[in-house]
């Protein structure tokens, strides 16, 4: 038996430059994500535009599309016409969410749905819309099942929006939402990642991981008083201590990839990262947290961080990678086993990862690296704003995915409190 190894370059410092500052290419992507055509589309039609096919996802995407929007609109640089515009675009993405919100199971009438398939049925009727993405054929094969990760990333969106408008359904929608998890947390303390949208039937074994939703349920207790979800965050936690923390098992659950039978399958930086994350601001940077936590992240770093000289050819399994060269951007953060390659949410991800643990430690090789990391995605920004989501100059071109782009400037916006390149930037 013969097997060939990629061995990943170490960090080895900035060696990088910013185009542009971290504030100016977030105002610029949220700006390019704004004008165009099918999120304008929202504020004459309150539905989602058949001509981008991810709408098809609408529980991932129009949720973090309202994120986008509520953040566009209260920047200092959006015009007072554009923010007005903005906030009526959001509200339209949320209405229309509640609509769509139509499971005959009571937990579950809160959620919207993961996949929508009376939008892809529509699609499908016009041959001349394109499927980039693989939308429709995914929505149809995965009908009615609902990923329980994205109702308290939606949920999240729901307490913006509160905050925003003051109008107290959003709050209502949030906690019925957290509620629902409460009934469906499982003795063992954590959550079946799908269930049977209409009937809250579980769909297969696998494990929601719940950090995020721990999250959640901390901004309900911490932001807004509501204290009665302690008991279920501690039993959630205990889910984490008692199984990938042992095992570092730290699945990467995505809609439109499938929940492997075989453990270890497919991994992902951002469980592991989550539950770091969380550990520093919840659970106290102690000396403890602080080991759990670097070791987190150095698992991150060393699975999915490729600071430069990426592999020359298809050595690593990659079918998304170019038959002949793989030209990556780096330095850059890789998103999944299953689809192995640079993404700026991914790199966004580890950012935030290095920046908690530069708080908690004042160790600067975290700042350095989460530095390094910024100034490609300002590299990755096109001249229009847009920042591309696979980070590939070759082989695999995608639809791309707003919910990362909007990721990748509110990252930037709270980057840019910390760290100003105005010295380091190209000339």
């Amino acid at each position: 038996c013969e097997k060939r190894f990629y061995r990943s370059a170490p960090f080895t410092g900035i060696k990088n430059k910013p185009k542009t500052l971290y504030s100016e290419a977030a105002a610029a992507a949220l700006g390019f994500i704004f004008k165009l055509p099918h999120v304008q589309a929202w504020i004459k039609t309150g539905e989602p535009d058949l001509n981008y096919s991810l709408y098809g996802y609408p529980s991932k995407i129009i949720s973090s599309l309202i994120d986008g929007m509520l953040v566009f609109s209260s920047q200092p640089s959006t015009s007072d016409d554009d923010s007005a515009r903005a906030m009526q675009i959001a509200l339209k993405m949320a209405d229309h969410l509640l609509r769509i919100s139509t499971s005959k199971n009571e937990l579950l009438k809160a959620f919207p749905p993961t996949y929508d398939l009376e939008f892809v049925a529509k699609r499908k009727k016009d041959p001349a819309i394109g499927d980039p993405n693989g939308v429709n054929s995914i929505s149809i094969a995965n009908a009615n099942k609902l990923m329980m990760l994205y109702g308290y990333e939606y949920g999240n969106v729901l307490l913006d929006l509160f905050d925003r408008t003051k109008d107290k359904k959003w709050y209502d929608r949030a906690v019925d939402i957290a509620d629902a998890y409460r009934v469906l947390q499982l003795p063992n303390g954590c959550w079946h990642l799908k269930l049977d949208y209409n009937t809250s039937v579980p769909v297969d074994t696998h494990m929601m991981m719940p950090t995020r939703l721990m999250t959640f349920m901390n901004r309900l207790q911490v932001q807004y008083g509501k204290n009665d979800y302690k008991g279920i965050i501690e039993k959630a936690n205990r889910w984490i201590e008692d199984n990938p923390m042992k095992t570092f098992f730290w699945e990467a659950q995505f809609e439109d990839v499938p929940s492997y039978k075989e453990p270890y399958h497919n991994l992902s930086k951002y469980p592991p990262t989550d539950y770091a994350m969380y550990l520093l601001k919840y659970k106290g940077a102690g000396e403890k947290n602080i080991a759990v936590a670097r070791e987190l992240v150095r698992f991150a770093e060393d699975q999915f961080v490729i600071w430069e000289n990426p592999p020359s050819d298809s050595l690593l399994y990659n079918q998304w990678a170019s038959k002949d060269t793989v030209k990556w951007l780096t330095p850059c953060a890789l998103e999944q086993y299953h689809f192995y390659v640079p993404v700026d949410a991914s790199a966004c991800q580890m950012i935030n990862a290095f920046m908690s643990l530069h708080k908690a430690t004042s160790d600067s090789v975290y700042l350095q690296k989460a530095i390094a990391l910024a100034n490609s995605i300002t590299n990755a920004q096109k001249d229009n704003g847009e920042i591309t989501t696979v980070w590939t100059k070759s082989g695999f071109e995608t639809e791309n995915w707003l919910n990362c782009m909007v990721f990748s400037a509110k990252t930037l916006i709270e980057f840019d409190k910390t760290v100003n390149p105005v010295k380091n930037i190209n000339k």
